[in-house]
């Protein structure tokens, strides 16, 4: 059972250190999408992902106000692409219009993220392909190079502890508690030889 210090303690959380959810994900089997035909691979994806997460982004909005804790991102995990579209694409390009399905998908339910494995992995895993090989193929078998990476220098600050001015009344809080509906048990458990307020 929840005590009323864990309750303060997670207002103060939410109320001071800006605690938030960052993230809700609905998984999504899209292997029933599979088909030789990519435009009804692509039709099947669309349909399945627009049906069953409809109500995603609505579900995290009325979580968000209930517990009147924000949800950062309403994502969707789905089946690696490359075993859903390995029957019906032939080309590189063919990916690329599963990948705008996706996208497609992803706007019409609001979500943040749509996302399974990638194309880089498909090539290495599925089609076999040595990583440089499978890079190659990606980029169209450009030779650009890699882009140079200097990390910043470190510069060591010396850290202040800044600690809040005492208070020796908790009127405040319990005022504020008693606004958020919890009632006088809190003040008891913090004050247990002193009358109720």
């Amino acid at each position: 059972m929840i005590n009323m210090f864990e309750v303060n303690e997670t207002n103060k959380m939410i109320e001071q250190e800006n605690l938030d959810v960052r993230t809700i994900t609905l998984g999504i089997s899209l292997l029933d999408c599979i088909d030789s035909d990519l435009d009804k691979v692509n039709q099947n994806i669309y349909n399945k992902i627009t049906t069953l997460a409809k109500d995603l982004v609505k579900t995290g909005k009325t979580i968000e106000n209930r517990y009147s804790i924000p949800i950062v991102n309403k994502r969707i995990s789905i089946t690696p692409i490359a075993l859903i579209g390995g029957a019906a694409c032939k080309c590189p390009e063919d990916f690329v219009t599963i990948a705008k399905t996706l996208n497609r998908a992803a706007k019409t339910v609001g979500v943040n993220f749509i996302g399974g494995y990638s194309a880089l992995n498909y090539l290495i895993k599925v089609k076999e392909m040595p990583f440089t090989q499978a890079v190659e193929t990606i980029m169209g078998n450009l030779s650009a190079a890699p882009p140079a990476f200097a990390p910043a220098p470190k510069v060591s600050k010396e850290k202040v502890l800044l600690l809040p001015q005492t208070n020796h009344s908790a009127t405040h809080a319990v005022e504020y508690l008693h606004r958020r509906g919890i009632d006088d048990e809190l003040d008891r458990f913090l004050h247990p030889d002193q009358p109720p307020l």
